[in-house]
């Protein structure tokens, strides 16, 4: 979840300067602020896709563990 914030708040910055940039008119400053857009799109699906993996396989153990506690008690 931490790497999520971090990924954020790059994509916030990113934000800023690219709107900056169009504010002011400046072509040379969108292409510098649009640049990293790219690699901060692919690191945020990244970690997402981490984070879902990781709460789905923690799910799963955790029925597995219920159901065999459950059919040890009968």
């Amino acid at each position: 979840m931490l790497l999520g914030i971090v990924a954020e708040l790059a994509m916030a910055a990113r934000n800023r300067s690219f709107f900056g940039s169009l504010e002011a008119r400046d072509p040379s400053g969108l292409w510098r602020a649009g640049a990293p857009s790219p690699t901060i799109v692919l690191a945020t699906a990244a970690i997402e896709v981490g984070v879902v993996l990781s709460r789905e396989t923690i799910q799963v153990r955790w029925r597995k563990w219920l159901t065999g506690g459950l059919s040890i008690a009968r």
